[in-house]
């Protein structure tokens, strides 16, 4: 698939277009995931992870390849920052301890906790 490319601003103005009037968050998660994918060159996934009860990361909405379906907290690039509550960019994966690879062809990850109210509800 190819992707376009795209300035970050344009993103956020594209994001914000589609978001503000949608209440709906599975909807909202949905159209941010294929808006990024669609976007951006080069991705091969974008999408969410909700933390569930049993400390572990389930799959949410997202657009690209196949992605691990329950990821434990602490465990892989996801999990240690659902663990840290800070968000992690991680230039080559093979070079991050306990990488976990749902997809063998992905070589980077950029990864944001969303937090309410102090709490992890979900990565990005």
């Amino acid at each position: 698939m190819q992707h376009a490319q795209t300035s970050y601003s344009l993103l956020a103005k594209q994001l914000t277009a589609l978001l503000e009037s949608q209440p709906d968050f599975v909807t909202n998660q949905s159209q941010f995931a294929a808006l990024v994918y669609h976007s951006l060159a080069d991705i091969s996934w974008a999408g969410f992870y909700w933390i569930n009860k049993d400390a572990f990361l389930s799959l949410g909405s997202f657009q690209g390849k196949i992605a691990c379906a329950k990821i434990a907290v602490g465990e892989g690039v996801c999990g240690k920052v659902a663990q840290q509550k800070q968000g992690r960019i991680v230039a080559d994966v093979n070079q991050f301890e306990g990488h976990i690879a749902c997809d063998a062809g992905s070589k980077s990850e950029l990864v944001y906790p969303i937090i309410k109210n102090e709490k992890l509800i979900r990565c990005v």
